[in-house]
């Protein structure tokens, strides 16, 4: 957890210095604020692994097939990519890119769900049909 914290201030201090630099330097500023969500996004992959591993280890436990998890890893990935580019997006000042990079990765994020929900509705049609 402190580790989190320390992820935090650093974040805090690279967006006080982007702040004080981008009245000078916009695409200094820019820059900086890109190198700065790297680092910082290097630094929280340290808690993804932990959780990876859970969901394996729950995959085994239930014996669920890797089709049915894989949606959900994809999904996860397009949303946290989405939420990246879109904060850079909006950090070069263009706003609309931004909310069309976040509706895309809406529609993308439902396409790559949609082996689940295919699966989910399998999965009531059989209990509804009884067995």
């Amino acid at each position: 957890m402190s580790y989190f914290f320390r992820i935090a201030a650093v974040g805090m201090i690279a967006a006080i210095w982007i702040l004080l630099i981008r009245k000078q330097n916009a695409d200094f500023a820019l820059l900086l604020s890109i190198a700065c969500m790297v680092l910082v996004l290097i630094g929280a992959l340290t808690y993804l692994q932990p959780v990876v591993e859970y969901i394996h280890q729950l995959q085994n436990l239930c014996q669920l097939n890797t089709e049915v998890l894989a949606p959900l890893f994809k999904t996860i990935a397009v949303g946290i990519v989405c939420q990246i580019v879109t904060g850079v997006c909006a950090d070069a000042g263009e706003q609309a890119l931004a909310k069309t990079i976040e509706l895309c990765g809406t529609i993308v994020a439902l396409y790559v769900s949609l082996p689940l929900i295919k699966a989910v509705f399998s999965l009531f049609d059989s209990i509804l049909q009884g067995g």
